[in-house]
């Protein structure tokens, strides 16, 4: 009987440690979750994850709460995520585009491979809006202005924000010169638009409010349904030209990422949690009212898209000089 006792008890000695990591991570959650913008309040990005994040805290059973580290267009964010400790606490929402491409075009160490790609959740609206009152009924009439116009200018979220991307090839092409004016975030750069200190200015969706208001028009479209009555141009249909490698890049959807190395399970949870917020009625409603569409890429497909189009980008700025750091 004792030598039972004592092989039973070296048995449980034994399986313990490999039985203890295995249900720590079962557990997860068991704090709140921080889920970083690294823009401003205001944008369109804080806009979705204001309805996901709580969303996600109902499924997960604990507090997802918004942070914000605004700075180089969400630069400052990125490096924080990829730097963070991998076990799921510490996320952030962002968009998937900017992440293939920043690499390419600032001094940063932050690439694809050093994130963990969870869940997107959805596209942009993006466009460039002009004043419901400005002198220029399409695009191709604001550009004929600026050839004439040193004083003409444009307003992004930041400095090779997509829009500063879409935008910088389309003055190359047109071998126009216009002045770029970056902000910190979308939800600076529409009170310079409406004041008329600046021509225009690319959003990703915190204009249709004031679009719908009849305080803002739409020049062109490249991602999302414009919100104006009169016709809209896309940017495929002004420029068909435009390369794919770009569109690629600047169609992205955003999404949850966090650091590499994130054990499966957690990012499991975590993408389980955000998939069923996208199917609830607040959500799809916040997505119909911002003519956004809802893109759910898994850990493996956002890897691969995220990939594919960084090295396109690379191809891209390699064969163009498009654009250098």
């Amino acid at each position: 009987m004792k030598a039972l006792l004592t092989t039973l008890v070296l048995a449980m000695f034994l399986v313990s440690p490999c039985e203890g990591p295995a249900a720590s991570k079962d557990e997860f959650p068991t704090k709140p979750i921080q889920i970083y913008i690294g823009y401003p309040p205001g944008g369109a990005g804080d806009m979705v994850a204001r309805v996901h994040a709580p969303l996600m805290s109902k499924e997960l059973g604990v507090p997802v709460v918004l942070m914000y580290k605004p700075g180089g267009v969400g630069g400052l964010c990125a490096e924080f995520i990829a730097n963070s400790k991998p076990d799921g606490y510490i996320i952030q929402d962002g968009t998937f585009g900017l992440i293939a491409a920043r690499h390419h075009v600032v001094d940063t160490p932050v690439k694809p491979s050093d994130f963990t790609f969870i869940l997107s959740h959805s596209d942009f609206n993006m466009a460039f809006v002009v004043r419901k009152d400005a002198p220029w009924k399409t695009f191709k009439d604001w550009i004929e202005y600026a050839r004439k116009n040193p004083a003409a200018t444009y307003g992004t979220a930041g400095e090779y924000s997509t829009a500063h991307i879409v935008m910088e090839w389309i003055l190359r092409r047109e071998k126009v010169k216009v002045s770029h004016i970056p902000f910190s975030g979308g939800g600076d750069v529409l009170p310079q638009v409406l004041g008329g200190h600046i021509d225009l200015m690319g959003s990703s969706g915190n204009h249709l409010p004031l679009v719908e208001a009849g305080k803002l028009r739409t020049l062109f479209q490249w991602s999302g349904e414009p919100a104006d009555t009169t016709k809209v141009q896309y940017l495929s249909e002004l420029y068909p030209d435009f390369p794919a490698p770009l569109m690629d890049l600047v169609s992205m959807p955003t999404g949850l990422a966090g650091p590499k190395g994130m054990p499966a399970p957690i990012v499991q949870k975590l993408a389980n949690a955000l998939k069923k917020a996208t199917t609830d009625e607040g959500f799809i409603k916040l997505m119909n009212q911002n003519k956004r569409r809802i893109v759910t890429w898994g850990t493996e497909e956002a890897a691969k898209r995220v990939q594919m189009a960084d090295d396109a980008f690379a191809a891209f700025l390699k064969e163009t000089g498009f654009v250098k750091k």
